[in-house]
């Protein structure tokens, strides 16, 4: 039998009583998942050496008799034996689709097939934003990876049919997909797997590889891992962490809806969340951040994506839930500063990564293809949950939310359905519903808003005017102000209906007004003006005019990651020129983006570096600002703007353009130096990187001392 290993016991999480107390109140919703019978019966062989999967489907098609049933398998399948009732069975070929006459009285549509799936696998892939990289079903000796589009079994059209599955395979090769367990087996010179698979909506999924599985039994459901030999110490602390997850949304939510849940390995980068498992490659596991951030957000899913089902046609509103409950929630119990920061970050992606031009309505959003559409899909839409809380109260937003999946627990759901959910008349009413889905679902873009104040004294004080403007196309805003003085803090709010471009509020102060802000707690949704975001490596990912300059000074071994390096960052397309190239034509650079790769040694283009702040202060040999560089780091990295020169171009946007440069910290490292490229791309948020070895040492972003929506009333 394959190895089991009993894990330590888990402590359940208690939610903090503040924030979810009146969740204390709400009986839980029970969820029985129950133990149909099987309709049908498939069992396949795994042969990695060929790429090959053999099968043989014994299909329920009771319902069809009398008429024609369409059987969907991949077109590239070769099919040896059908079927029915124990009649050979002539059918019609178009494509993936098989249609095949059911006889009246029959039941049984019996194939046997076979099929290669050797799609290529990227096992370092420049990009994330596509998690899978284009693969939809391959086989290998590193193990198994066939989403449910690859069409790798028969399948009959229908949402939630269970099968007795079996999976043979070579011996220590198991198998994972969606459903029950029924157990794992080694025999002579094969392995097995047996599962009572299912999936609420879709076709199944399967996942192979050389595993051991570790089991927790201790919290609210089985817990399971599926790692390789080299990530197996890793399973103790992802076990306690799903258990605590699921705890956690159980609470939260309701009752987690599927038989277990498992955490697999894959052989090649991936981000998968299945019904009751996700699948992740096997270096994320190891990064240490993973089992409370990435894990965490898979978690969540089983409610929202995969428990609350995706109505695709009408929008993916559920990577924003997820991204709310999951990411954002956990930095609010860390800290108000914390949620504070993810908020901002959160405006400044949208900002960096989305210009105008190339925005889009929530509800056209399906999946994450590029930064542009991980910032509107995941950013925008978390903060339309955000906003829907504030605008509800915490009781009344998470009690509708654990309403809302009890009643569409396995149904396809709709931004329209949260529309529905929150006009109840003691939420937003039908019109207030509609208004907001409205402005922040149903057309582009996010507020634009500025902030204008003045004060004078008055009666035994100080009176503050202050207005708030919105450009067009405008919103339904209530905008809270603060008005800070050496005694405190005096707050009002707002109200700007959609129709007006500006609203207006008068504070009274004792003490004489230092500083008046709009929306300070970022509660807002909107775009940010260029002065308040800072660049960051997003910057560049959403560059449209990039140029690339390679160092004399850059050795061949780095040369060679250049392209990998762009790629990452979106930027496939950049321009690259050598150093002598970009000297000889310096129009090549006004006005555009530009990154080095390696310091350059011509005056003129350390001219161009200079005119950053970052820089200037860089190149004088006196680290970065406001942060010294340690005498181990052999790798840095930054971005900023060129506002060292006067009357510099900016795009469309209104932004300044930036330089960056990737260059050694000393003598240039070939490994540690390449080891660091790689990860650039996962500090989006981020303007400097500093690393030794390949390790990130540090790390920061540019301050902000401008913005539209903060008025210095006393300097």
């Amino acid at each position: 039998m394959i190895r089991i290993i009993p894990s330590m016991r888990v402590r359940l999480l208690v939610l903090p009583l503040i924030l979810f107390a009146a969740l204390l109140l709400v009986p839980a919703v029970a969820i029985e998942v129950r133990a149909e019978a099987p309709s049908h019966t498939l069992e396949i062989a795994l042969r990695p050496d060929e790429a090959m999967l053999t099968g043989v489907a014994d299909l329920d098609v009771s319902r069809y008799a009398g008429a024609r049933a369409t059987v969907l398998l991949a077109q590239k399948a070769a099919i040896s034996v059908m079927r029915v009732d124990g009649n050979n069975a002539q059918y019609e070929r178009d494509g993936r689709s098989l249609s095949v006459d059911i006889p009246k009285g029959a039941s049984s549509l019996y194939i046997e097939y076979a099929c290669r799936f050797d799609d290529p696998v990227e096992e370092q892939p420049a990009s994330m934003d596509n998690p899978g990289f284009g693969v939809m079903g391959s086989i290998t000796d590193k193990g198994a990876f066939l989403l449910p589009g690859s069409d790798w079994y028969p399948w009959l059209p229908e949402h939630g049919a269970h099968y007795a599955f079996t999976v043979r395979a070579p011996l220590g090769m198991y198998a994972v997909t969606t459903g029950g367990l029924v157990g794992h087996a080694d025999l002579q010179n094969e392995s097995l797997s047996r599962w009572d698979a299912w999936s609420p909506e879709d076709r199944l999924p399967l996942a192979a590889g050389w595993w051991t599985m570790r089991r927790n039994d201790d919290g609210p459901v089985p817990v399971l891992t599926y790692f390789t030999r080299q990530n197996e110490p890793l399973s103790a602390r992802y076990l306690e962490a799903t258990s605590r997850h699921v705890a956690f949304f159980s609470k939260l939510h309701g009752a987690y809806p599927f038989p277990q849940f498992s955490v697999v390995e894959n052989y090649f980068p991936t981000g998968y969340g299945f019904p009751g498992f996700t699948l992740l490659g096997g270096r994320v596991l190891a990064l240490p951040f993973i089992p409370e951030t990435s894990l965490r957000h898979e978690v969540a899913h089983c409610w929202w994506g995969n428990g609350v089902l995706v109505d695709w046609e009408r929008g993916n509103w559920c990577e924003g839930l997820t991204t709310y409950v999951a990411d954002y929630l956990s930095k609010e119990l860390e800290s108000q500063a914390a949620a504070l920061e993810y908020r901002i970050k959160n405006l400044r992606n949208y900002a960096l990564v989305v210009p105008p031009d190339k925005d889009f309505a929530l509800d056209a959003f399906t999946s994450r293809t590029s930064p542009a559409t991980q910032a509107v899909g995941y950013g925008k839409a978390m903060y339309v949950f955000h906003m829907l809380r504030r605008r509800v109260g915490d009781e009344a937003f998470w009690q509708t939310l654990r309403q809302f999946y009890a009643d569409h627990l396995f149904q396809l759901t709709s931004w329209s359905d949260f529309q529905q959910a929150f006009a109840a008349p003691e939420l937003l009413g039908p019109d207030g519903a509609a208004r907001f889905f409205a402005q922040w679902v149903d057309r582009p873009g996010a507020a634009r808003l500025a902030l204008s104040a003045k004060s004078a004294k008055s009666d035994g004080g100080w009176r503050v005017e202050t207005g708030v403007s919105q450009q067009k196309p405008g919103y339904d805003l209530t905008v809270p102000v603060v008005v800070e003085t050496a005694d405190g803090k005096t707050n009002a709010t707002i109200s700007l209906p959609a129709d007006d471009d500006r609203g207006e509020a008068v504070l009274e102060t004792k003490a004489e007004p230092l500083r008046a802000e709009a929306d300070p707690e970022a509660n807002i949704f909107r775009r940010l003006a260029p002065e308040e975001v800072p660049a960051t490596v997003n910057r560049l990912k959403g560059s449209e005019n990039l140029v690339a300059i390679l160092a004399e000074s850059l050795p061949p071994e780095a040369r060679k990651l250049v392209q990998w390096v762009l790629v990452s960052l979106s930027q496939g397309r950049a321009v690259i020129l050598a150093e002598d190239e970009a000297v000889q034509d310096m129009q090549k650079t006004a006005g555009e983006d530009v990154l080095f790769f390696g310091m350059p040694e011509s005056p003129e283009l350390r001219a161009l570096i200079s005119q950053t702040h970052a820089g200037a202060v860089y190149l004088m040999g006196e680290g970065l600002p406001g942060a010294a560089v340690p005498a181990e780091a052999d790798t840095v990295f930054f971005v900023d703007k060129r506002d060292g020169v006067d009357n510099a171009t900016v795009n469309a946007a209104g932004e300044l353009p930036v330089t960056a440069m990737l260059a050694a910290g000393g003598e240039l490292i070939p490994d540690a130096f390449t080891t660091a490229a790689r990860k650039i791309t996962h500090y989006g948020t981020y303007s400097y990187l500093v690393f030794a070895g390949g390790d990130n040492l540090g790390k920061g972003v540019w301050p902000v001392r401008i913005s539209p929506m903060t008025v210095q009333l006393k300097e």
